[in-house]
């Protein structure tokens, strides 16, 4: 362990400073207010923290991915519309992230798969914000709030890919990314547990999770499988967490979202890809028993799937999507800007005015043709990273499960953006409290091209022929 001797500048800066700080804890009382002495108080704590997120950035993930279904902070704005406090944590991520780069006077950004579209989707944002209300159509009314629409929109798409891009940075060890996977299990199993509690057995859990919508019930089962298959050195304590964390989403998702489809094809796209991981034999044998019993079970299916959806609309989903297409075809190659392609259905067509409810639709709509493509650029070359990495991750370890578990992410919210805005949260849908869920995808995808990173230097500094 190393101490600070009283020979060194830094001892006398350090012992200056805490000095400091108890002087002003004594005194203070007599000349400031109340308010003040408190934040004097809790200043010390704080610091320690922030000096240790300096120095340990993958601690703010551990208590990100723990915080953000936990704590249910939001902060009023006066309107219908509160900022959730991930979206206010997140940038205070990014601000250690580059007092962290100061420090070691790197202020550079990994060339590594999903930087560029990642760092061009947020330019390019940002560009067409200002062009979006300098060729705003006249017939179109402005709304009073329009500016802080935009910005919240705005906030989602700066601070999803800066996620990715701190979380691809910033975890530099393998064993960080196993304490956010198994914290991630963990909350998610006291969610469900919690869920069914409250809507099941009509208990009154001791707590309220908020933001366990959208994929995050997908991404709890899609690590836990993972884990069950393909690590075989997992602890009994964490194997029994994983089933039950599995067992338990897969109940509600069985029970409680087979009325609409983005509710269970996430879930179903997941565990399908990582079974075709583990074995293909199994996955095809896995389908071929479904379609069999589909053909015995066709009332069954068609009262559980097909008539809830049809009485939830989502058979006008098609529909539903060519309306919202026509309007964004109005600017296809730049788009109406963030949050504004509702402005402008209203405008034109207030009778059929409805948001997608398609993530593709959503981006096209707002920042064309040029934003949609980086969007599947993304996809594609994190895609592709996960694929390169999976025959480099030693058999039975961790590496191998969390690459096969966000690849089965990775391809189900591919599959799920059709359904929902679930990776990129519209304002005017799930809104801005939509990020709390949306965000364990852009972390976990950062960590996949983490250990991707990880598992290159151990590739290249590994003598040629030995064996990896």
């Amino acid at each position: 362990m190393r101490v600070l001797a009283p020979s060194q500048p830094r001892f006398w800066y350090t012992l200056c400073a805490v000095l400091g700080v108890i002087g002003l804890s004594a005194i203070a009382p007599y000349f400031l207010p109340q308010g003040l002495q408190v934040l004097l108080i809790a200043l010390p704590p704080i610091l320690l923290v922030v000096a240790l997120a300096v120095r340990h950035l993958e601690v703010c993930l551990v208590a990100l991915v723990i915080t953000a279904v936990t704590v249910p902070i939001d902060i009023g704005t006066g309107t219908q519309t509160n900022i959730p406090f991930p979206l206010l944590a997140v940038p205070a991520m990014l601000a250690l992230w580059a007092l962290d780069m100061l420090r070691q006077r790197k202020l550079v950004v990994q060339r590594s798969p999903g930087t560029w579209p990642s760092l061009s989707l947020m330019g390019l944002s940002l560009v067409l914000w200002i062009a979006s209300v300098a060729f705003w159509d006249v017939q179109v009314p402005v709304a009073p709030n329009r500016t802080w629409v935009q910005i919240g929109q705005m906030a989602i798409f700066l601070l999803s890919p800066a996620l990715f891009l701190l979380a691809a940075n910033c975890i530099r060890e393998e064993r960080w990314l196993r304490y956010i996977t198994y914290a991630t299990i963990g909350v998610g199993l006291l969610a469900v547990t919690n869920a069914i509690l409250l809507y099941d057995l009509r208990m009154l859990p001791a707590y309220y999770f908020v933001g366990t919508t959208g994929f995050f019930g997908p991404w709890i089962v899609a690590l836990a499988y993972g884990q069950l298959l393909f690590n075989h050195r997992l602890h009994a304590v964490l194997r029994l967490g994983c089933v039950l964390a599995m067992a338990g989403w897969m109940y509600w998702a069985w029970f409680h979202a087979t009325n609409w489809l983005s509710g269970w094809v996430p879930f179903a796209v997941a565990l399908a890809v990582i079974t075709w991981l583990r074995s293909r034999r199994a996955a095809l044998a896995l389908l071929l028993v479904l379609v069999l019993l589909s053909a015995d079970a066709k009332t069954f299916i068609v009262a559980t799937f097909v008539d809830p959806e049809i009485r939830g609309g989502s058979s006008r989903r098609p529909q539903i999507w060519q309306g919202a297409l026509e309007i964004g075809s109005q600017s296809p190659f730049i788009g109406l800007g963030p949050a504004n392609y509702m402005y402008y259905y209203r405008a034109y067509d207030p009778q059929e005015a409805i948001v997608s409810h398609n993530n593709y639709v959503d981006v096209f709509n707002q920042f064309g043709i040029i934003g949609l493509a980086l969007v599947l650029w993304f996809l594609w070359d994190v895609g592709r990273a996960g694929r390169q990495l999976w025959p480099r991750c030693p058999p039975g370890g961790f590496s191998r499960a969390y690459t096969a578990s966000c690849l089965g992410g990775l391809v189900g919210i591919t599959i799920g953006m059709m359904l929902g805005d679930w990776f990129l949260p519209y304002v005017y849908n799930i809104g801005l409290g939509g990020f709390r869920h949306s965000l364990y995808a852009w972390l976990f995808l950062g960590g996949l091209v983490s250990l991707h990173a990880l598992q290159s230097q151990m590739h290249s500094a590994a003598p040629h022929g030995a064996e990896h």
